[in-house]
């Protein structure tokens, strides 16, 4: 500790392990934005953006120097986009996706990730390289499930039009409406393919596993 430590507050303090405990142990809200604003260590004005920027409402509403110099120091990455996605700011929000690191999205589950590490919902390795493999993974599941929803459709226009005329050997359970025959294991079958169908679709990754995507 230099002899200049002993008069100036600790959040300057030449140890960075002292900095940050002090940083960690302050809770007044214009101390924190004081510190922000001002020309502290790095690593000081980070830990103060992070512990102010976690309250939503001081993220909204804090004054626009405040939240630059937060964009400029934050590495938080779920806290940068927040802002990118919410801040009144233009300029603050373009300021906020330049320090966002790359991203990919799983073709799958569209779950979204840096890519630094990302092991989508689906269970592909998004940052080893995976998501070719989830996006033919992907094809392959919507084409089953655009086939499925077409034998949905096929299905319950039989049940409709009276199945035993069309297919008579088989267990049958109807109901007559105005003397016409709706054969209700075809419709309600059809309507399970249909709802299959459009889960496939719309959320293909719980139609496939891991190990059965393409080489």
């Amino acid at each position: 500790m230099s002899l200049v430590d002993l008069f100036r507050p600790k959040w300057q303090h030449s140890n960075p392990a002292v900095r940050a405990a002090t940083i960690a142990s302050i809770a007044d809200r214009g101390t924190l934005e004081a510190i922000l604003d001002s020309n502290a260590p790095f690593d000081v004005r980070e830990i103060a953006a992070e512990r102010l920027f976690a309250d939503e409402h001081i993220r909204s509403h804090a004054r626009r120097s405040v939240r630059e110099a937060a964009v400029q120091v934050l590495r938080n990455q779920t806290l940068l986009r927040a802002i990118a996605e919410n801040d009144a700011d233009s300029a603050i929000r373009a300021q906020a996706v330049g320090r966002l690191e790359p991203q990919q999205t799983c073709s799958l589950c569209g779950q979204i990730g840096p890519v630094s590490r990302q092991i989508c919902t689906c269970g592909f390795d998004l940052a080893g390289g995976d998501l070719p493999l989830a996006q033919a993974a992907c094809n392959g599941v919507r084409r089953r499930a655009k086939g499925t929803m077409v034998g949905g459709v096929l299905l319950i226009g039989v049940g409709l039009l009276g199945g035993l005329r069309t297919f008579p050997i088989h267990l049958s359970l109807f109901i007559s409406i105005g003397g016409h025959h709706v054969d209700l294991l075809f419709v309600f079958g059809g309507c399970t393919l249909l709802a299959r169908g459009w889960r496939m679709h719309t959320r293909p990754w719980t139609a496939i596993k891991r190990e059965e995507a393409p080489a």
